[in-house]
């Protein structure tokens, strides 16, 4: 039996799905959290974690990782939004950032990324303070990347009625219980949330079992050494 969790960001935070996996692959929610930031999802016991945030970071010019994304996606690939700079993690607003960026590499920074920032600041902060050997047990995952693995294609946007049932349907093929996890959430967590906090589960749980994909393979590190992929 493995434990993993895969994490969502959410207004004021992240939601956490803790899964049970069991031998064959099938998997049954365990818990959600709501976490203030991401060293309480660290703190979380699992075997392997998939956050939704962009980990390692260029000093300048884009990921590869994020172009590999978006051809996955097809004309979904607008839902993939480019890894800032590193050094953008130091701006306190967007002209600032915009400037930073620019200085970079001469590329903009569009509002959709400005938007995360706060929050790959929050996982690079906790990920610098847990040592190296926390990317063996933690990777960056994109719920619309793993929505259309599980699927065999990519879903239409999750904020319409089809999407929401196609997501549903790709999940219950591999978690038990799925209504019932859903009506378990915390009051303030929302349905979408958790929708793509149990998809990066089970691209966690590939990832514990050996079988995930790993965009790129094999992967380039940044400058603090930090892996630029994505685990499927």
């Amino acid at each position: 039996m493995l434990l993993v969790t895969g994490a969502d960001g959410r207004p004021g935070g992240w939601l956490a799905a803790t899964v049970a996996v069991r031998a064959g692959g099938r998997a049954r929610l365990r818990g959600w959290t709501l976490a203030v930031d991401a060293t309480q999802l660290l703190a979380l016991d699992t075997d392997r974690q998939g956050w939704d945030v962009p980990i390692g970071l260029p000093d300048a010019g884009p990921r590869q990782v994020d172009g590999l994304a978006r051809r996955r996606l097809g004309r979904r690939g607008v839902c993939v939004f480019p890894a800032p700079v590193r050094a953008v993690l130091a701006a306190t607003d967007y002209p600032g950032a915009l400037a930073v960026s620019r200085a970079a590499d001469g590329r903009g920074l569009s509002v959709q990324t400005w938007g995360i920032v706060a929050r790959v600041a929050d996982a690079d902060a906790a990920l610098g303070a847990a040592g190296a050997g926390v990317h063996d047990r933690v990777g960056e995952v994109h719920p619309e990347v793993s929505f259309a693995a599980l699927a065999g294609s990519p879903l239409p946007s999750k904020h319409t009625a089809p999407g929401a049932v196609a997501r549903r349907a790709a999940l219950g093929g591999w978690l038990d219980g799925l209504d019932e996890a859903l009506a378990a959430l915390p009051a303030r967590a929302r349905t979408v949330d958790a929708l793509d906090a149990l998809a990066a589960a089970w691209s966690a749980a590939r990832w514990a079992r050996g079988v995930a994909e790993v965009l790129p393979e094999p992967a380039p590190r940044d400058g603090l050494g930090r892996p630029m992929r994505l685990v499927v």
